[in-house]
């Protein structure tokens, strides 16, 4: 019982070192801080050619992304109103190929709705 109670003991008093060390520290380890790590930031996927950036400028309501160039195509998704998208165009006149980053094809949104910035 009494070798618990210090090992117990021992475990708190280093705890509450560790606590000091990095409240004086102001909770960030420096430079001279052994094992510091930098984090090596992941790089964004090129855009894909042809995409540009447009912003979404439809009067009243949300603009229809479609599957396929065309009206009378199914709805799969919808943009607000100020919205800014990567989209190139479809080879449909009128109808612009939709991507969320520029790299994955999401649907198609009519031209009459969308403008470059």
């Amino acid at each position: 019982m009494k070798n618990k109670n210090l090992i117990i003991g021992g475990i708190a008093f280093l705890l509450a070192g560790v606590g000091i060390y990095f409240i004086v520290k102001g909770g960030k380890p420096d430079s001279t801080d052994a094992g510091e790590l930098t984090p090596t930031p992941t790089p964004n996927p090129p855009i894909l050619p042809g995409y540009q950036k447009y912003s979404v400028e439809t009067l009243v309501s949300n603009l229809n992304v479609r599957q396929a160039p065309s009206t009378s195509s199914s709805v799969v998704g919808s943009l607000a109103k100020g919205s800014i998208i990567f989209a190139k165009p479809s080879g449909t006149s009128g109808w612009y190929s939709y991507s969320e980053d520029g790299v994955k094809e999401k649907g198609f949104v009519s031209s009459l709705y969308i403008k470059a910035v």
